[in-house]
């Protein structure tokens, strides 16, 4: 082999084990899984093995031992190194999924179930979709409609370890080495350059999709609907949270202030406002997005969104990983923009019997509304913008002074609250 191509072979087996992880589904069968991951493990430790063979003489291993040793000396990569080593000498990889299913009830309330799958009790996403299907005949089949959303990880049997965020984090730290190792010894072969050009583009698929598979579906008249394929950004590039930020000398800062919870949502609301207009110039029907800011004890804040998704589904589960991100962190106060429709002199009762979709046909029109819950507030704080009045600054000006207090039970937001207030 030329000098030049040193790391050729390893730019290839880095590729093979890439090719593996993005066709990884997670609506298969485990035992159809297992397979993949352990020849996944096996490319990976194969890298190695034949960086060995191309860095095989007293110079070059002196320099591929020190590079090696600067990447690998940490517990992912440890733990690559024992899986590995169970997989060959011991044992297929141990597999589990976790399986969430959360349905959004009328009252605003979140009901979660979890179950641990193994190859024993295992669906594939047919199976999950006619059970689910056979349940929702039984307990629902009264309902006008039923919100829901299933997630499935992958972990290691026996352990909560999420078994494909340190599969990614092991991604990037051998992409990481091999970079250091062409930079030290660079190939502008058209082999080489044409394998890193495909091995960037397979890590940015599996960066992008979420590596636990997460559906949004509906139910009613006894049918269920599956929205699109919904996927949670990993890399933090791409992520819906963003990285909490310091709130001093941000637009957001307001603890220098009288009532700060409520002038933090002035100052929201009236950012947002001014966006709507910016596009309601460009576009009559342009809307908002659902996005929300989250403010830490720790002074810092982040965003989480915007959330598209293929039903309401989506924003219910988007409230459900807010409420997560609370039990998590030390969260003082979210605040949420949304869009709702409104009625005017309709039979409440007569719309709340009736389909979404079928519903939103009897509005009067669309709201903005901003909402703050806060760690220090017995209720739920909402300024409302009618979009019909964006543009009337006398009517923006006393929605955003006059804040509406709203009985937490009864707003969106609820299960934010509870989150919070636990």
């Amino acid at each position: 082999m030329c000098n030049e191509c040193l790391v050729y072979p390893a730019l290839q087996k880095f590729y093979n084990a890439l090719d593996i992880i993005d066709k990884i589904d997670c609506k298969k069968y485990i035992f159809e899984t297992i397979p993949q991951l352990d020849a996944f493990f096996s490319e990976m430790r194969n890298i190695t093995f034949v960086l060995q063979k191309s860095f095989n003489t007293p110079e070059l291993k002196i320099d591929y031992e020190q590079i090696r040793d600067k990447f690998f000396n940490n517990s992912t990569m440890n733990w690559f190194k024992n899986t590995r080593n169970e997989i060959s000498k011991q044992h297929p990889f141990k597999l589990e999924k976790a399986l969430e299913i959360e349905y959004y009830l009328p009252n605003f309330s979140i009901k979660a179930t979890n179950s641990r799958l193994t190859i024993d009790n295992d669906y594939n996403f047919l199976d999950l979709y006619q059970s689910l299907k056979n349940f929702l005949d039984t307990h629902y089949s009264n309902s006008v409609e039923v919100f829901l959303s299933t997630n499935i990880t992958f972990l290691e049997n026996g352990e909560e370890v999420n078994v494909y965020s340190i599969i990614r984090d092991g991604i990037d730290i051998m992409n990481s080495f091999i970079q250091e190792l062409i930079s030290k010894y660079p190939c502008n072969c058209v082999k080489c350059m044409r394998l890193q050009n495909s091995i960037k583009s397979l890590i940015e698929n599996i960066n992008i999709k979420q590596l636990t598979f997460s559906s949004d579906l509906y139910y009613a008249d006894k049918e269920l609907s599956i929205g699109s394929e919904i996927y949670t950004f990993l890399d933090p590039k791409h992520s819906l949270l963003t990285p909490a930020m310091p709130l001093k000398n941000s637009i957001w800062d307001m603890n220098n202030s009288l009532n700060c919870d409520l002038n933090l949502l002035r100052v929201f609301s009236y950012h947002h406002i001014v966006l709507a207009r910016i596009q309601r110039t460009q576009s009559s029907d342009s809307e908002l997005m659902p996005v929300f800011l989250i403010i830490y004890k720790n002074n810092t804040y982040s965003f989480y969104g915007p959330i598209t998704g293929t039903n309401k589904s989506t924003f219910y589960r988007a409230i459900s990983n807010i409420c997560k991100i609370i039990t998590n962190n030390q969260v003082k106060a979210v605040l949420m923009l949304s869009e709702a429709y409104f009625y005017k002199d309709k039979d409440l009762t007569k719309l709340q019997n009736m389909k979404y979709k079928d519903r939103i046909k009897e509005a009067s029109g669309v709201n903005i509304l901003f909402s703050l819950v806060s760690k220090q507030m017995k209720k739920i704080c909402n300024i409302t913008i009618d979009y019909e009045n964006l543009f009337n600054d006398e009517y923006i000006y006393k929605n955003i002074k006059d804040i509406e207090m709203c009985n937490p039970e009864d707003h969106t937001a609820y299960p934010i609250f509870q989150a919070l207030h636990s």
